[in-house]
């Protein structure tokens, strides 16, 4: 039996048992569930599907931990029901996945040493503690679209998979414009590179011997389109030959866009317009870091304070 299939059965079932709201939250897990991993035989499913499934939504669609939870319950249910009808493993059960915590994680932005460092690492094979001077070492062969990788994550804050879907002519190198579309029927939204990145990108790009609109615009060695996996090795890499404390990955980028964007005054607003949310939850998330540094920094530059005028 499809998948959809039986998501129709059991959510017959549902309806019959509990509330609406109940109903309609496990229908909208469930659907998104079956966009991601495909409308395959429930005789198909298996635990990787169902962890690769809530990775996606914690990092990829960046829901709060409790959203999460919540679409773990709902699979559980449905899996449940599956094993009882038909007589189908319970995967969750089987490969002991467990309920995501509910507890909020921990943002880290990188500092303005880090991303230099990291830019630094991505340029050649070393490993940097400071970048007062940069020791004399091979030059790496991928430089130039590491480089643009970085800076266009950290310049845009687009996801991952949105910068490996990109097409060399979804970017307008004149004016920085980049269309980034989730899908194929996606309008998707426009977000904008500024000087330094656009150089980089365009160094990148102006390697290659006629380019094409429709070719990737970053590739593998072997001319293939960049997948996540492998933007996020090259970022994990880069960051230990640099020596940055936790792991660089393309969302840590991604953080670094945001709490920048509006330590620097942004507007939450068109933020999340960028960032391409459609609520303000995770904005908000970003708002409240960074109005924490405002307050540290206060509390430590207060001129009443420091004068102890008291």
């Amino acid at each position: 039996m499809r998948l959809s299939l039986a998501i129709e059965g059991f959510l017959l079932y549902r309806a019959g048992v509990g509330s609406m709201a109940t109903v309609n939250e496990y229908r909208n897990t469930l659907k998104k569930w079956v966009a991601y991993i495909g409308d395959v035989d429930t005789s198909e499913l298996n635990g990787d599907m169902v962890r690769r499934f809530l990775y996606h939504l914690r990092i990829e669609e960046e829901l709060a931990p409790k959203s999460v939870k919540n679409a773990w319950i709902g699979l559980s249910s449905f899996f449940t029901w599956l094993e009882n009808e038909m007589g189908i493993e319970h995967v969750i059960r089987r490969y002991k996945i467990k309920m995501p915590a509910a507890g909020s994680r921990e943002i880290i932005p990188l500092s303005k040493n880090d991303v230099k460092v990291l830019l630094m690492a991505c340029e050649r094979t070393a490993v940097w503690k400071s970048t007062k001077r940069a020791p004399a070492t091979t030059q790496r062969a991928t430089r130039f679209r590491d480089r643009a990788i970085v800076l266009v994550l950290l310049d845009t804050g687009i996801r991952v998979s949105e910068m490996c879907a990109l097409l060399i002519g979804d970017v307008d190198m004149k004016s920085g414009a980049i269309q980034v579309r989730r899908g194929k029927l996606d309008k998707g939204r426009t977000v904008y590179i500024g000087n330094v990145a656009r150089d980089a990108l365009w160094r990148y790009v102006s390697r290659r011997k006629n380019p094409r609109a429709d070719e990737p615009v970053f590739e593998t060695s072997n001319g293939q389109a960049m997948d996540r996996s492998a933007v996020r090795k090259l970022l994990l890499t880069a960051g230990q030959r640099a020596e940055i404390v936790e792991s660089v990955t393309p969302h840590r980028l991604r953080h670094t866009f945001a709490i920048t964007y509006l330590r620097n005054g942004g507007d939450v607003y068109t933020l999340q317009r960028l960032l391409g949310h459609s609520t303000m939850e995770m904005v908000r998330r970003y708002l409240a870091l960074a109005q924490t540094d405002v307050a540290d920094a206060h509390r430590r530059a207060s001129p009443v304070d420091n004068w102890r005028l008291g």
